[in-house]
């Protein structure tokens, strides 16, 4: 029993070493990466509104943006505009959801362990 005990006690030691190096340099790291996503996001939503709201102006069809746009633009949109942000909010959740289950069954054969991924991130060798 004494040996289970400290074999137990020395993997949750190595699991929180890990854990304290992943919370510790994981940020730091991804810091510029989410920065320069977040604003190439940016650029990439303003460009399209812009394009879409210029080429757009005499069409009978508004896009979505633009017309989101224009309701809010003078104050609360009310309840159609927020049960229309509702609905897109649950859209996308659920989206994000069916793929994370569709890529855990695509993988399933082929992800490894979690002590695995922790020391392959932190740049141990295990």
């Amino acid at each position: 029993m004494t040996t289970e005990a400290s074999t137990d006690a020395t993997l949750k030691q190595i699991i929180a070493e890990q854990e304290e190096i992943f919370v510790r340099r994981q940020p730091k790291s991804q810091r510029l990466a989410i920065f320069a996503s977040a604003v190439l996001v940016f650029s990439g939503v303003i460009d399209d509104f812009v394009i879409v709201d210029l080429l757009s102006s005499n069409a009978g069809n508004t896009p979505m943006s633009v017309l989101v746009y224009s309701i809010q633009r003078g104050g609360n949109g009310g309840p159609a505009l927020n049960a229309l942000g509702t609905i897109m909010l649950v859209m996308s959740f659920i989206i994000a959801i069916i793929g994370y289950i569709g890529y855990r069954f695509l993988t399933r054969g082929e992800r490894g362990s979690r002590i695995e991924a922790l020391t392959t991130i932190a740049g141990s060798e295990g």
